[in-house]
């Protein structure tokens, strides 16, 4: 009961830290069926070489995967899944006979057994390290708790419980300041090692109120869906955008003037749509936080509220922020004609920075731009230079000389990923007299017809121009179309078992069964207590008859002993008793009446060494027939 519940325990808990709470249920009922129903099959030796191989093969695929989406979080990516790697060797160690594993499955070329060890202790341990993902308060009390339990357990008896309990607190107040400063220092080393190999800082504010080129970089290492968004097929918003900027200067865009002004749902109140302009709804499914900016379409007109206590706010860009409860779902209204809610333009809307200005001109000037050329005749043009005359690529190159990194795209590489081109599309209008803005958000573009529903996925976290036309704000993106297919190259097969595990995650978390379960939690935690207590209870009486069997082994040769020692026969302690019984002579057999104390022998040896649990009231029929035996005639 011990392990099943340690099993589950480290299994939910690691769910838990990694975001795969359904996946941890299914693979603690998997491991823990076994224990439970006390299911034992019969594997040979090639079996565990099989389930080293399928595990060896699993860690390849997350090594791969990855390697090939060039992540630099991979070993903490591998890390995060050995729990579901070692699987398929921890699942057969428990269905097996002994439930132990040959160490030399783990060998190669060996074809012998050797020693066998419970793979299940180190597994545990395993589980608790993968939970390391998120370091958090959470989690140093679940490892604590779970290192007090282990504690207790192997306590010596020595030990008194004052002693002990001293020693443990010690213990938990060293730990605590060491786990301060290893999460610290594991945090500065894995943020300088970034820094290093992505050649610049990363400095993502999370209030959104400045970013810097490269960030949303950082993002496109990952496929992991992280939205989806239920919306009208034909007519679906293609960009969500989650923050917009106006102020630029060596590679940081800042929105000042970021103050939130509280909203009721209506964000479009004082816009006029066209007379055929259409309202539709969309909702997009996702974790968001209890305060967060929440990705929307620019031409969102109204937010519906889940309750009370949820409040919207918005700044003079548009950011929308959220505060209320956790949910997992955002539900809108956004009009079908291409109208922006945007306020109109500022002077900082035209604001072009210093040291950019000299890289911009000459670019203007080599591709024939003009002031005075009619903005959609500009838009044109800077389309085909960049689909054209620019490509696509995460894989930036080491800019030469002491020119910008802006400067160093537009007039050397001319190869860079969104951030880039938004970035100069954004300056050079500026330039040119066309107010314009950065945005930053994510942009739809795939379906999954097993969902039914758009597919967010991190890599599709993008940045593009606003731009400022006829008194309109309007979408403007001068990446080439290609982007998205040149970052899934390589990755398909991964991303497709990837997919069919988040799709079964999103079946279960918004399956009505689910939904009731977690609105009615107080009601299942105590259906759960119920079937604890039953369960311990049975096994608790168990015990008490393994207990009790175990040690009637000396209470009943006592009680032979005695029964001869009546007779004036003293037994050899060295020989089994049966052994000795039939080495006495007639004359004692006759004296202690041998047929009847060989039967009462013969049936203890039965309930003694029997494979089967036999019932505890067989017991005291043997006992009540010895009693039997004593009353006869001396």
């Amino acid at each position: 009961m011990k392990e099943v519940f340690t099993l589950l325990s480290v299994l939910l808990f690691w769910g838990y830290q990694t975001a795969n709470i359904e996946l941890s249920f299914i693979m603690a009922a998997f491991l823990s069926f076994p224990i439970l129903s006390n299911s034992k099959l019969k594997f040979t030796f090639p079996f565990f070489k099989f389930s080293v191989l399928i595990s060896s093969f699993l860690l390849s695929i997350v090594v791969f995967y990855f390697i090939s989406s060039n992540n630099l979080f991979f070993l903490s990516g591998v890390l995060k899944w050995l729990p579901l790697i070692l699987l398929p060797i921890v699942a057969l160690e428990l269905y097996s006979e002994e439930r132990k594993t040959p160490i030399k499955a783990f060998f190669i070329f060996s074809n012998d057994e050797g020693v066998r060890v419970k793979t299940s202790i180190y597994y545990i341990f395993t589980v608790v390290m993968a939970s390391s993902s998120k370091i958090d308060f959470f989690y140093y009390a679940f490892v604590t708790c779970f290192i007090i339990v282990l504690l207790i357990s192997i306590k010596p008896k020595r030990f008194n419980r004052t002693s002990f309990s001293i020693v443990i607190l010690v213990l938990l107040l060293l730990s605590a300041g060491v786990q301060v400063q290893v999460s610290s220092l594991h945090k500065n080393v894995v943020d300088s090692i970034i820094s290093f190999l992505m050649g610049r800082g990363n400095n993502l504010d999370v209030s959104k109120s400045s970013t810097r080129i490269g960030n949303i970089g950082d993002l496109k290492m990952s496929n992991k869906i992280i939205y989806r968004m239920i919306a009208d097929k034909e007519e679906y918003p293609y960009y969500l955008r989650e923050a917009s900027y106006i102020k630029y200067f060596d590679g940081d865009w800042v929105a000042p003037k970021t103050k939130f002004k509280n909203i009721k749902t209506n964000i479009c109140k004082n816009v006029n749509p066209k007379k055929n302009s259409k309202t539709l709804e969309a909702i997009i499914l996702g974790s968001f936080k209890k305060k967060a900016n929440i990705p929307l379409p620019t031409r969102t007109i109204s937010i519906e509220k889940q309750d009370n206590k949820e409040t919207y706010t918005r700044n003079s860009l548009m950011v929308i922020n959220r505060e209320g409860n956790k949910t997992d779902y955002i539900k809108f209204k956004y009009h079908k004609s291409k109208i922006s809610c945007d306020k109109k333009r500022s002077k900082n809307d035209l604001e072009v920075p210093k040291n950019e200005l000299k890289s911009i001109r000459k670019f203007i000037k080599i591709h024939k731009l003009s002031p005075e050329t009619p903005p959609l005749e500009t838009f044109k043009k800077l389309e085909d230079i960049f689909y054209n005359k620019f490509r696509y690529t995460l894989n930036l190159k080491k800019k030469e000389g002491n020119i910008s990194d802006l400067g160093y795209f537009l007039l050397k590489s001319k190869a860079g990923h969104c951030e880039y081109f938004a970035t100069a599309t954004t300056l050079i209008l500026r330039e040119l007299g066309i107010p314009a803005r950065y945005s930053v958000g994510f942009s739809v573009q795939e379906y999954s017809n097993w969902s039914k529903n758009f597919i967010i996925r991190q890599n599709h976290a993008h940045a593009w121009t606003r731009v400022f036309h006829k008194g309109q704000w309007y979408n403007f993106d001068t990446t080439p179309p290609d982007w998205n297919k040149i970052e899934n190259q390589g990755s398909l097969i991964f991303r497709s078992i990837s997919d069919f595990l988040s799709y079964i995650s999103y079946k279960i978390t918004y399956s009505y069964i689910w939904k009731f379960l977690k609105n009615n939690l107080e009601l299942f935690i105590p259906f759960l207590f119920i079937i604890f207590i039953i369960i311990r209870h049975k096994n608790r009486n168990k015990r008490k008859f393994i207990k009790t069997k175990n040690l009637t082994k000396s209470k009943f040769l006592k009680k032979v002993d005695k029964y001869l020692k009546k007779k004036k026969i003293v037994r050899n302690q060295n020989i089994p008793i049966k052994t000795w019984i039939a080495s006495l002579s007639e004359e004692e057999k006759l004296l202690i009446n041998y047929n009847e104390l060989l039967e009462i022998v013969s049936q203890y040896h039965i309930y003694r060494f029997s494979d089967k649990d036999l019932p505890k009231t067989r017991l005291k029929l043997i006992y009540k027939e010895l009693k039997k035996l004593k009353k006869l005639k001396k």
